[in-house]
C-alpha cells in the first residue's frame, strides 16, 4: 500500500511540474520565454507633447512611425503646425516628440508678423533672428551639411551647443518645411 501511495505522490508531483511548464492556451513552454523578450525589445516608451489631444508616454514599436504615435495619442489638435513634423518618420531611437502650434494671427493690430523659420533651409541670419546664438546657428548649418535635413524638430538637440533650454525656448519658432 505504501508503494502505491508513493507512486501516486511522485506521479502527482511530476504532473504538476509538467503543467507549470506547459500553457495549453498558447501552446508555449516556459523555455520559449526568450521569444517574448525578442518582441519586447522593439518596444520603447516615447513621450509626445504639444498640440496633441492626449499628450503623454506611450509604448510603441520603434519600427512604427510618428504618425502611428500621433494616432495612439488621439491625433493632433486644430492648432498643430502640419509643417513641423513628418508623420512618416520612423520612431527609431527617439524618445520624445513635440508638435508645436501654427502661428496664429491675432485679431488685434499686429506690429510685426511672426513667421516660423525652416531649420532645413534657414540662413545664419534667419536662425540668429529667432534667437539662436551665432555659434549655435553655425553649428545647425554645419550639422545639416554633414548629416542632411532635420527629420524632426527634436533633432536639433543632436547639434553640439544646443541644449534643452534652447530647444524649449525656440521649438515654437522652427519648422521643417
Amino acid at each position: 500500500m505504501f508503494k502505491i501511495i508513493l507512486i501516486i505522490a511522485i506521479c502527482t508531483i511530476a504532473g504538476l511540474f509538467v503543467l507549470t511548464k506547459f500553457d495549453p492556451n498558447n501552446q508555449q513552454t516556459e523555455d520559449s520565454s526568450y521569444l517574448t523578450s525578442e518582441t519586447n525589445k522593439n518596444l520603447a516608451t516615447v513621450n509626445i507633447s504639444g498640440e496633441i489631444n492626449h499628450p503623454g508616454d506611450y509604448q510603441i514599436d520603434i519600427t512604427q512611425t510618428l504618425g502611428d504615435l500621433i494616432t495612439l495619442a488621439g491625433g493632433v489638435t486644430d492648432k498643430a503646425d502640419p509643417n513641423s513634423y513628418v508623420s512618416t518618420l520612423v520612431i527609431g531611437d527617439r524618445d520624445m516628440f513635440y508638435i508645436p502650434a501654427s502661428v496664429q494671427i491675432p485679431e488685434s493690430c499686429v506690429v510685426e508678423q511672426i513667421e516660423k523659420v525652416n531649420i532645413n533651409t534657414a540662413t545664419l541670419a534667419q536662425l540668429q533672428e529667432i534667437g539662436f546664438k551665432s555659434n549655435q546657428a553655425e553649428a545647425l548649418i554645419e550639422y545639416r551639411k554633414e548629416k542632411g535635413s532635420f527629420q524632426c524638430i527634436e533633432d536639433i538637440l543632436n547639434v553640439s551647443g544646443i541644449g534643452e533650454a534652447t530647444y524649449t525656448k525656440l521649438r515654437e519658432l522652427i519648422t521643417l518645411s
